[in-house]
């Protein structure tokens, strides 16, 4: 059923852009599967946002547009290199990170483990961890993604074996400014520590009034635009590097 409603969903989408209707009735049917896969390198200076609200669409959902109203959860990202003081689970993975990679400490005296930990106690199993083995086979695995980056520089999920859906999410504000989203919360701040100039990303969801702007300047439909937007972010000779620390 969902199969089916996806290609109905891109029928309707092409028929749409076949006849020419107005833009935003393009855009509003925008399917976001039509990005899922697709990867753009970003310089890791823009991406200087994040929400306490994902603006992503819900897991099921097929939409891909979000409206204005739905940035103003979104807020400048800290620094690595500086604490992040409030009581969120982002603040909770930042301030992990700091005290696993700049300061040394074991991963059982972070406050992302403590999370974890209370949150088995709930009945609620965080980042897929049913049991404390799961909580330290997982922090075993982010210390040596961390280490893997440090040493042969960050590579793309394609080039690591995974999906390319997994890429670090991005969304892309009214004014052009790119906003974390629900996947690479690590991998960000790890980047950063590591002076990562570019990272591979996917866009998992752009502004109706961006992307409207966007095919009138490029006269293309939405999905052409953004996608040849995309491809202009990725230079042919990229490649990921790291300093030594």
């Amino acid at each position: 059923m969902r199969q089916i409603r996806k290609a109905l969903r891109t029928l309707l989408y092409h028929l749409l852009v076949f006849l020419k209707t107005p833009l935003c009735w393009q855009a509003n049917l925008l399917p976001k599967h039509f990005f899922l896969t697709q990867v753009c390198t970003i310089s890791l200076d823009r991406i200087r946002l994040y929400s306490t609200s994902d603006p992503a669409p819900p897991k099921h959902s097929a939409r891909f547009c979000f409206k204005s109203l739905e940035e103003k959860k979104m807020h400048p990202i800290t620094s690595i290199f500086s604490e992040m003081t409030d009581d969120t689970p982002r603040s909770c993975v930042h301030n992990t990170l700091r005290d696993l990679f700049i300061h040394g400490k074991d991963f059982r005296a972070t406050s992302q483990y403590k999370r974890m930990i209370n949150g088995l106690s709930e009945g609620i199993s965080l980042y897929k961890c049913q049991s404390e083995d799961d909580i330290d086979v997982y922090f075993q695995h982010l210390t040596q993604a961390y280490n893997s980056i440090k040493a042969d520089g960050y590579k793309s999920q394609q080039e690591l074996g995974k999906p390319s859906k997994d890429e670090i999410r991005i969304h892309i504000t009214e004014n052009g400014s790119l906003c974390l989203g629900s996947k690479g919360n690590h991998r960000l701040r790890m980047a950063e520590f590591l002076d990562i100039k570019q990272v591979p990303c996917n866009v998992y969801g752009v502004n109706i009034n961006w992307i409207l702007s966007l095919s009138r300047q490029t006269k293309l439909p939405p999905h052409q635009a953004l996608l040849n937007w995309m491809k202009g972010q990725t230079p042919q000779d990229f490649k990921s590097s790291s300093k030594d620390i």
